[in-house]
């Protein structure tokens, strides 16, 4: 386990808030936010479903807040197709992609005023 469980709590709940806040005015054809705990840190994803479903059709993961140990600060990706290849990608948040303060990040996915998460 990478991140310690006091950190982890408050990763958790920082993520539990920014998925609530999203889904809260957001119609359910642009996809609902979820996430999940990984042990380095947390992955965000949106959600998809069918008309008249409770259960997501699909998901697709949008970001990724992980831990460095070496570095001790925490990193931003964002799913990224390449141009070329066209396959997906993890790659660095142009603007913001580490911190020292995960919060940081966690609002950086929150406000995305690049466009270039949840688009």
């Amino acid at each position: 386990m990478l991140v310690c469980d006091i950190d982890r709590q408050r990763l958790e709940k920082l993520a539990a808030k920014l998925c609530e806040q999203r889904n809260k005015g957001l119609p359910i054809e642009h996809g609902k936010a979820s996430y999940q705990i990984i042990d380095s840190g947390v992955v965000f994803s949106k959600a998809f479903f069918k008309l008249d479903s409770n259960k997501a059709d699909y998901s697709t993961p949008v970001a990724k807040v992980e831990l460095d140990p070496l570095a001790k600060s925490w990193n931003l990706y964002i799913y990224k197709r390449e141009e070329v290849s066209l396959r997906k990608i993890w790659q660095s948040h142009p603007v913001l992609s580490h911190h020292r303060d995960f919060a940081k990040l966690i609002a950086a996915i929150e406000d995305d005023s690049e466009d270039c998460i949840w688009y």
